[in-house]
């Protein structure tokens, strides 16, 4: 028997790697000759970079860039050198968990480490990027990291702003004479599953930026600030991308790859199990093991678990999912592949147990071993 182990992270708790390694340990001790195979997930977001260098090789590079508070601190990107290529993960530098709760407001957070580390992955002869933008505590259209790429904002007095969202409706100009040629020679894949638009109801303000902080006024700001930026732009370059899906991605930095960069966003679930290979080791497996934290109506959506599901249904394989909660008709989960859910807690616990990491391994080992013990009798 050959069982694919793919599971997203259990957030808060257990990362995609530990859930993937307890359900490993725990088949193997009901049937040590199982062959398992352990993918780890991720959608753009926290674990993007490991997932993906983990899977397919490579080395992680270290570099001092600013965090969303123009802090120094160290953080890191990985290097595939036989292809040239950069895998970045934005959250390691403009995240949502690298500020205490008190300090979140994306009216003062900046992209700028994300274009500090461009550059540093330029200089080393890279021109290919892969870029995962899910998690981010910014909404300030991307202009921190496209000023540390050389692009310059001005105010109506031609002084260059702070790039961060507060100062977006205050942007009457763009320098682009001191951007490296080597930027506009380098090509991104923009990993992201959001798909909304700039502004608006649905856009990056209303829909994200209280998540990171932004009081009722400040979300009317940003997006006030927001709608205006992409009138100057439009104006400079005579482009209209605004309404794009997914420019409203990571507090607008969706929209600056796409308007500024040589980019494309692609679809993180689609492309991250691209990336790993794992169509090729499901098209030979038995049964699919997947879950996430939360099975729930966001899941059904097209979260990680329902796309492990839909490809291995395109092969006819059993699917069967773990979680540490499951909210909402399971008969819909059915629909999309998965044919069996299991909660990896056996009675209610109070949240801290649950999100517990060495009661959440355990458990989860627990209910991977009674899954198989059934199945193999």
């Amino acid at each position: 028997m050959k069982v694919v182990v793919a599971i997203d992270s259990f957030k808060g708790s257990l990362s995609s790697k530990e859930i993937n390694k307890a359900c490993y340990e725990g088949i193997h001790e009901v049937d040590a000759t199982i062959e398992i195979i352990t993918k780890e997930l991720a959608d753009g977001g926290e674990g993007t970079l490991d997932c993906i260098i983990d899977s397919i090789g490579g080395v992680r590079q270290s570099i001092m860039a600013k965090d969303p508070l123009f802090r120094n601190r160290e953080t890191v990107y990985g290097i595939i050198p036989t292809e040239k290529k950069a895998i970045v993960e934005m959250a390691k530098v403009a995240g949502l968990t690298l500020l205490k709760k008190e300090e979140c407001n994306p009216m003062n957070t900046t992209t700028y480490g994300l274009g500090e580390i461009i550059i540093d992955a330029i200089n080393q002869g890279i021109r290919d990027f892969i870029i995962g933008i899910g998690g981010s505590v910014t909404s300030e259209a991307g202009i921190g990291m496209l000023c540390a790429l050389g692009y310059q904002f001005l105010d109506e007095y031609g002084q260059m702003i702070v790039p961060i969202a507060k100062n977006l409706i205050n942007i009457y100009a763009i320098d682009d004479t001191k951007v490296d040629q080597r930027v506009k020679e380098s090509h991104f894949q923009i990993v992201c599953d959001v798909k909304n638009p700039l502004f608006g109801l649905q856009g990056a303000a209303y829909v994200y930026a209280p998540q990171k902080g932004a009081n009722k006024e400040e979300v009317e700001l940003i997006d006030q600030g927001l709608h205006h930026f992409s009138t100057v732009v439009s104006k400079k370059y005579g482009i209209f991308l605004e309404d794009e899906k997914g420019a409203g991605a990571a507090g607008g930095l969706g929209y600056a790859f796409l308007s500024f960069l040589n980019s494309e966003l692609v679809y993180g679930i689609t492309k991250v199990m691209e990336l790993i290979n794992l169509e090729e080791e499901i098209k030979n497996a038995d049964i699919v093991i997947t879950g996430e934290g939360k099975l729930d109506a966001q899941t059904l959506q097209g979260k990680l678990p329902v796309g492990v599901a839909h490809l291995a249904k395109k092969y006819d394989k059993k699917v069967i999912a773990i979680a540490g909660s499951i909210e909402g008709d399971i008969e819909e989960f059915y629909q999309q592949g998965i044919d069996a859910c299991f909660c990896i807690h056996q009675k209610i616990v109070p949240l801290a147990i649950a999100m517990d990491k060495q009661i959440s391994y355990q458990h989860a080992k627990d209910t991977i071993k009674q899954i198989f013990r059934l199945l193999l009798l």
